[in-house]
């Protein structure tokens, strides 16, 4: 079963050989050690290595008080941010 298969089943409620899983998006400081850890040279082969189903698409998104979606929510109207320092659980 490819990853493909497995997405559509599971959320389909199907039998899949096991759940698809997303394993999040690491911080740019991780990657570095990620790929040493797993002997690796990309954040592709992480994902393949680890057998991640899912990959994040980033969608382009502009608006008068955010230049990305993430920052859309209330908690970050304080003005446009770097994507790259983005998330969800902080509140600066």
């Amino acid at each position: 079963m490819n990853h493909r298969d497995r997405l559509f089943r599971t959320l389909t409620w199907q039998p899949v050989d096991y759940p698809a899983s997303w394993l999040g998006m690491p911080t740019t400081e991780a990657l570095p050690g990620l790929f040493r850890y797993f002997k690796v040279s990309s954040l592709v082969e992480l994902k393949r290595k680890l057998q991640d189903d899912l990959f994040c698409v980033d969608i382009p998104y502009r608006s008068p008080v955010a230049n990305h979606v993430d920052f859309a929510f209330d908690f970050a109207r304080d003005g446009l941010k770097e994507n790259t320092e983005r998330t969800l659980t902080t509140l600066n």
